[in-house]
């Protein structure tokens, strides 16, 4: 659902996401392999959920509707500046979440 670069902006997050995709017991045969993407990204859908309603709407128009910084101000009437600040926020708040919530199950 969501591209590998949604946490982007730090390596150190990368790195982490890349251990949960790659760690030692990782699915070795097709099947498995869809099953773990479907988890993570229904960890991912769980996590958006609880954002606040305008970080929620950022990520899904920029992510999920693939809409550019113009397109995404044009509908939520904010500057294209804002949604740019917005959209870093939401995508800290939801990295910030994930890490926090799943580290416990070693990411």
């Amino acid at each position: 659902i969501f591209p590998d670069n949604i946490f982007s902006d730090k390596q150190t997050d990368d790195e982490a996401l890349e251990r949960l995709s790659n760690r030692s017991e990782s699915p070795n045969n097709e099947t498995e392999k869809l099953i773990f993407q479907k988890e993570i990204s229904g960890i991912l859908r769980h996590e958006i959920e609880k954002l606040s309603p305008i970080h929620k709407t950022l990520i899904t128009l920029y992510h999920n509707e693939e809409l550019s910084y113009a397109e995404i101000a044009q509908i939520t009437q904010l500057p294209e500046g804002t949604v740019k600040s917005y959209l870093f926020r939401a995508r800290k708040t939801l990295r910030d979440n994930i890490m926090l919530t799943y580290k416990k199950e070693a990411l």
